[in-house]
């Protein structure tokens, strides 16, 4: 049972940095909201930092697993997990944007008027998603292209991680480093590509809400098309080992 709650923990912490990623999305549109990217941008700014400190709370866990052989005996659960939690999360981020989007924007107004991102004061106006304009984003598929793609890697890569070294505890060192690698091509897509586009079009207002909107859709998609490969090769390691 102790091993059921731990190993439910660490997937809890990787979906929950998986959602904070996305949200930012929301940050960009907050910003945008207020009348100031930059405070959309600190705003995300923000939420990465928060991630990191989760991730400071994610690779010692990680490592104490694997040192105690936790992660040896429940391989399936481990694929179970890997392809609920992610498209779990991200899906109750999207279900919930308006109200995270409300926290966001109050941030915004703080970083603005006040240097700070606290207090949040939390109003019930409901947000203008502007879905009329949802049909001047349509040409933008390479963009759209570009961030499902990017993405497929991103959430692969701790669920990999974490089957690797459950099937392989010898080299945790190579498998950890490993995470690198699959994280920066992600990195590359989106600091090369993506997020140029998105800064562009972010002065045209009247679709760049709507894009940024698009953007979170595209990250569940990607989230959920992952788990096809990562199940595949899951169960292959299982079976050749």
């Amino acid at each position: 049972m102790d091993e059921l709650i731990t190993i439910s923990s660490l997937f809890i912490i990787i979906s929950i940095l998986f959602a904070l990623e996305a949200s930012t999305s929301l940050a960009r549109i907050a910003g945008l909201n207020t009348g100031s990217l930059a405070s959309g941008l600190q705003l995300q700014s923000g939420l990465s930092l928060f991630s990191r400190a989760l991730m400071a709370l994610f690779m010692p866990m990680l490592g104490g697993l694997a040192d105690a052989g936790y992660l040896n005996s429940n391989n399936i659960l481990i694929i179970c997990y890997s392809t609920i939690f992610t498209p779990l999360f991200l899906c109750v981020t999207y279900a919930w944007k308006s109200y995270i989007l409300r926290i966001y924007h109050n941030s915004a107004i703080n970083l603005v008027e006040n240097g700070s991102y606290l207090p949040i004061r939390i109003n019930n106006n409901k947000f203008n998603w502007r879905k009329s304009t949802r049909n001047k984003i349509d040409r933008l598929n390479g963009l759209r292209r570009a961030t499902f793609f990017a993405y497929i890697p991103y959430y692969l890569t701790w669920p990999v991680i974490i089957i690797l070294l459950s099937c392989f505890p010898d080299g945790r060192g190579f498998i950890m480093g490993l995470s690198s690698i699959m994280n920066g091509v992600t990195t590359l897509a989106l600091v090369l590509y993506v997020d140029p586009l998105l800064i562009k079009l972010s002065k045209y207002k009247n679709i760049s809400i709507a894009i940024y909107d698009d953007q979170l859709k595209i990250r569940i998609f990607s989230a959920i098309l992952s788990s096809i490969p990562f199940i595949g090769f899951g169960l292959y390691l299982l079976i050749a080992k």
